[in-house]
């Protein structure tokens, strides 16, 4: 997963990150299971 190098104090909030993080997880095994490659 190639991310930019975003700070956790930046203007995005925790909250908020920490949920796309938890989407991006989520969809990532979701592919998985039904063998494809995340991105």
């Amino acid at each position: 997963m190639a991310s930019p190098s975003t700070p956790a104090t930046g203007p995005a909030a925790p909250g908020l990150l920490a949920g796309m993080l938890r989407l991006w997880h989520e969809h990532n095994r979701r592919l998985a299971q039904v063998g494809a490659l995340p991105l």
